[in-house]
């Protein structure tokens, strides 16, 4: 195991990952890129900056008001958990794994009724 940034002890339990820290941050922004360059599939953005808006202005709505996703809400509170999945690794598989599942969110936001990919419809 490396540790290569503290997380807030204070904040355990849902607000452990809603301030990811320099490291997090750096891993959000290499996910940013990797989904920018497959913006065909992903509608995010085509650049990393745009994926990086659009998260932002996701986890801005779901703050005022939950989405649904299938059976699941999506709130500010469990957002967070979605993008920072520690256990995922840097694959493309795991990159394709969170972008699908980001994908579905904004038409959500939207009032669209969407439903989360499953594991075999995530890239």
């Amino acid at each position: 195991m490396v540790l290569d940034s503290t997380l807030n002890a204070g904040d355990f339990g849902p607000g452990l990952t809603s301030t990811p820290g320099p490291s997090g941050t750096r891993v959000m922004r290499h996910r940013a890129a990797w989904a920018a360059r497959r913006d065909r599939t992903y509608h995010l953005g085509s650049t990393a900056a745009e994926v990086m808006n659009a998260v932002s202005e996701l986890n801005r709505v779901v703050g005022l008001t939950p989405v649904r996703a299938g059976r699941h809400t999506v709130d500010s509170r469990n957002l967070p958990q979605l993008l920072w999945n520690v256990t995922a690794g840097d694959s493309d598989a795991a990159c394709a794994g969170i972008s699908a599942d980001v994908r579905v969110l904004p038409g959500a936001a939207h009032g669209a009724e969407v439903t989360p990919p499953g594991p075999s419809t995530r890239s």
